[in-house]
């Protein structure tokens, strides 16, 4: 014999529906939480790898430069000619002449030639050398020159008396006139100076 409880059965039949609703509420929730994970996720952008391309840069060719052929230059007319005369050595009087050039001595009476008289002979001669830049121009002239003998026969004491271009040959007469040499006169055994000769040297070119 069974007996009927009826509490039990008012137990029983809250509890057998609260099942489905808890199922109920656990899909909503699972339902949701899908949702709202769906919604806050960020979507993941797959990055792609950079491949650095290398463009190699070709030079450009050398540029070549043509130079133009140099012009021709006419060669330019000599110098006139200034010929280098032979020494004269041993007694000379008057004008000594020759291609290039002019020496003259004095011979004239009015011109002193020494305190002890009689004939200074030059044995040593020298020829000016004649200025560059005056042979390339074409400059001609002379120089008056006066000087005084040593007993050894040296030149010294030069001055310049004249010269035509003024100044222009003057040192040139001046360098050459230093090495002459002269044989002096002998008076009671002893060499003779002699001062206040007179000479002219000429500077002509070849005509």
């Amino acid at each position: 014999m069974s007996t009927y409880a009826p509490g039990l059965a008012y137990r029983i039949v809250p509890f057998t529906l609260t099942i489905p609703v808890a199922l109920l509420l656990t899909a909503s929730l699972f339902l949701l939480m899908v949702r709202l994970i769906a919604t806050d996720a960020v979507p993941v952008v797959e990055k792609g790898t950079r491949v650095a391309e290398i463009v190699r840069v070709e030079p450009d060719p050398p540029e070549i430069i043509k130079n133009d052929p140099p012009e021709e230059i006419e060669n330019p007319a000599p110098p006139p000619a200034w010929v280098s005369p032979e020494l004269d050595i041993g007694p000379q009087d008057g004008e000594i002449e020759w291609a290039g050039g002019k020496f003259e001595l004095p011979v004239n009476d009015d011109i002193r030639i020494g305190q002890g008289g009689g004939n200074i002979v030059a044995y040593l001669k020298t020829q000016p050398v004649y200025p560059t830049r005056l042979l390339n121009r074409g400059v001609e002239g002379y120089v008056d020159l006066a000087f005084d003998i040593t007993p050894t026969g040296a030149t010294t004491n030069i001055r310049v008396i004249e010269s035509q271009p003024p100044e222009v040959f003057d040192r040139a007469a001046i360098t050459a006139l230093r090495k002459w040499k002269y044989k002096v006169p002998i008076v009671e055994g002893e060499p003779q100076g002699q001062v206040d000769m007179m000479t002219r040297m000429r500077f002509e070119l070849e005509k």
